[in-house]
Order: structure tokens, then sequence, then C-alpha cells
């Protein structure tokens, strides 16, 4: 799946990565196994648990995939963008004394 900046493009890192894991063909397994990531670590990405993944976790998910140099550095770009956006959208809802979904 190329990775580009139009509509089609997913919204967040975890979509991302789980079209790019279909898109191979992989499980969830696979993708674990060839990334040499566990199983969990891929479920809690693709289901947003992890927001902001490690430069390493991103690099190994990159050659697993098997992206070339500009898809890498827009996957890359991805992960950090989804950690500014989630920083953010604490930062006005403490600012505005909202309350986050987990503060129930």
């Amino acid at each position: 799946m190329p990775i580009t900046n139009d509509d089609r493009r997913p919204a967040n890192f975890g979509a991302l990565l789980r079209s790019l894991r279909l898109q191979t063909r992989f499980t969830q397994e696979d993708l674990a196994e060839k990334s040499t990531l566990s199983v969990r670590a891929i479920v809690d990405l693709e289901c947003g648990r992890v927001v902001r993944p490690r430069q390493r976790t991103v690099e190994l998910l990159a050659g697993a995939l098997g992206l070339n140099a500009a898809q890498q550095a827009a996957f890359a770009e991805m992960a950090s963008r989804d950690y500014w956006t989630n920083r953010l959208y604490r930062e006005c809802a403490t600012q505005s004394n909202l309350k986050l979904p987990h503060e129930s």
C-alpha cells in the first residue's frame, strides 16, 4: 500500500500499521515474528493502546513490512504525528477542565 498524503491515508499510526499488515497478507503473528516484536506489541499498536511507538519499533516494523525509504519516512512521521496529536488533545482538555476518557 502506498503511503500518501491523500484522503485514503489512514487516520492514525495503528490504522496505518494494520492496513500495511493486511496489504502484505501477514497475520499479527507473522508480523511479530518478522519484526522480532511480540504479538501483544502489534495488537497494542494497532488498537491504539500505544500511540507513540519507539523509533526502534517503527524501524523494525518498517523493515518487516518491506517499506522503501520514502515509505519508511512517512511511516515514522505518522508515528510521531500521533504523539503530538495525543499530546495536544490532552493539553487542550486539561486547560478546558474536560474529563479525559479514562477519568470517568
